[in-house]
């Protein structure tokens, strides 16, 4: 049985590598809470993986807690989702996300896939970005209406069309194990 934490078990929210030490007492608060409480407690960050530096993935490493992150397909629709001042955030990403495996391993990072209206015309290329990334599993969703998407009205596909979306990112997954690049997605996972 799982306790959660004050942030529902997932360190979400902006940017948590930002203000590391409420990851730290966080972490600590609830372990000790859930040990008191004879309960196991299991953790998750969301985070872009660029922030976060080797003291901070070591922390992870070593009180597990799995990170996730946002790659929203090849390097054009993730760099238009996800924008950084400098421009890059595809090879940004790519390199933190090489970097934080080196301490929490391949397993210890999920990633999620946002899909908007100027992506579900790619189902393919999001699957395959996941495959040449490393991943065996992906996570598909349409954008939420909260946040940042809630300023790009229209930005959400509608249902008719993430459901076609998803259909051929899954024949996209399920022809990558056959070819033995095993890849799950985590809708039909579940």
């Amino acid at each position: 049985e799982c306790i959660s934490c004050a942030l529902g078990r997932a360190l979400q929210g902006g940017e948590p590598a930002l203000a590391f030490d409420r990851v730290r007492q966080i972490t600590s608060d609830a372990r000790a809470r859930a040990k008191a409480d004879g309960r196991i407690v299991q953790f998750s960050m969301v985070s872009t993986l660029q922030r976060l530096d080797d003291d901070m993935l070591g922390f992870c490493r070593d009180h597990e807690i799995a990170l996730s992150t946002s790659i929203d397909g090849p390097a054009a629709l993730h760099d238009r989702h996800r924008q950084r001042p400098a421009g890059g955030a595809f090879e940004a990403t790519l390199q933190a996300l090489d970097r934080a495996r080196k301490f929490v391993g391949a397993d210890g990072i999920a990633a999620i896939a946002t899909i908007t209206g100027d992506s579900i015309n790619h189902p393919e290329e999001v699957v395959d970005t996941y495959v040449e990334a490393g991943f065996r599993s992906i996570f598909v969703r349409p954008v939420a209406p909260y946040g940042f998407a809630r300023r790009h009205a229209g930005l959400a596909p509608s249902t008719q069309d993430f459901i076609a979306f998803y259909r051929r990112a899954l024949d996209r997954c399920i022809a990558h194990s056959l070819a033995g690049r095993p890849i799950e997605e985590a809708y039909a996972a579940i």
